[in-house]
């Protein structure tokens, strides 16, 4: 099933947003976080997740559900 998680101080790209406990961020709040991440990617020199490979491979996912539900069939991610 699934699992409730309130994001809160513990979580530390959300305290400098965070309200308090179960309180959610904004838009621009993530914006902020990935940029973050972003920069000290490039200053530290070492990759952040998601990668451009991750990116690569939810979409093959995404495109193998969509042919699977026009065609009724299974269709492997691996053939996008």
């Amino acid at each position: 099933g699934f699992t409730r998680i309130l994001a809160g101080p513990a979580h530390p790209d959300f305290l400098a947003f965070c309200q308090g406990p179960g309180h959610g961020t904004g838009y621009q709040d993530q914006i902020i976080i990935e940029a973050r991440d972003f920069l000290t990617a490039i200053e530290t020199g070492k990759p952040v997740w998601p990668t451009f490979d991750d990116g690569v491979a939810v979409s093959q996912v995404v495109e193998a559900a969509h042919a699977s539900s026009r065609t009724g069939t299974w269709v492997s991610p691996g053939d996008f």
